[in-house]
């Protein structure tokens, strides 16, 4: 019996940004979560309290400024903005019920990063969005023309920068309303440091999500191509 021959995979794919179809996918995927991302935030703090709030232009120093909107339809400055607990000038509200222990809506604002890290360093975030963008767009630029899931996963990655990054620059502080498995409690009576006993205690927005989404499936992508790799250097030893 003869055998097999083997045929080495092509790898001899154009550069991403040489291909329609690349940059297409690129910047539809940025394009569209970048808009979700603006919509909803829009949407939740139009509606999910029991007056309309929006965010105004923030104070000298860089401390959000939160308007709500009166029954005449005048809009006016909340009380004082409390730095030391972000939220605090937003109008007393229990959120609104998506699904029962599985998603409610409730605004908050955050002036830190994801998970509430580093309060107050909005400077600091921006820059790092920035580079972000730099980082994410000479990605792509080195990127091939068949990686599809690599510009998929750059997209989400882009989209939710410029998110947060929108949010940080116009507000001084991100706008988030999705809150995972509320009423539900860690078990064994355990806390998380800061003292909560919820499940996910975190309040976030679709462009966390984006960022989130983006980063697994460039790690997936990483994992396969290396294991990839790996069988066809075995089997052409």
């Amino acid at each position: 019996m003869v055998p097999m021959e083997h045929k080495p995979m092509k790898t001899d794919s154009p550069p991403a940004w040489r291909s329609r179809n690349a940059l297409l996918l690129f910047a539809t995927v940025t394009v569209i979560v970048f808009a979700a991302d603006m919509v909803s935030k829009y949407l939740s703090f139009r509606w999910v309290a029991p007056v309309p709030v929006r965010m105004g232009t923030p104070t000298p120093d860089r401390q959000p400024v939160i308007e709500i909107q009166k029954a005449d339809g005048q809009w006016v400055v909340s009380p004082p903005y409390a730095a030391d607990h972000p939220g605090t000038a937003l109008p007393t509200h229990r959120g609104r019920n998506v699904i029962p222990y599985v998603l409610d809506l409730h605004l908050m604002i955050n002036t830190g990063a994801v998970f509430g890290i580093g309060q107050g360093r909005q400077g600091l975030f921006i820059m790092m969005s920035i580079v972000a963008t730099a980082v994410i767009g000479w990605f792509f630029y080195r990127s091939r023309a068949n990686e599809r899931w690599v510009h998929l996963g750059l997209g989400l990655l882009m989209a939710g920068a410029w998110g947060n990054l929108y949010d940080r620059m116009a507000y001084a502080g991100v706008r988030d309303m999705f809150h995972l498995f509320p009423g539900v409690h860690l078990p064994f009576g355990l806390s998380w440091p800061r003292g909560s006993t919820e499940l996910y205690p975190w309040i976030f927005n679709v462009a966390d999500v984006a960022l989130l989404a983006g980063v697994a499936i460039l790690l997936v992508y990483s994992w396969h191509a290396d294991r990839q790799a790996r069988k066809r250097a075995a089997a052409q030893d």
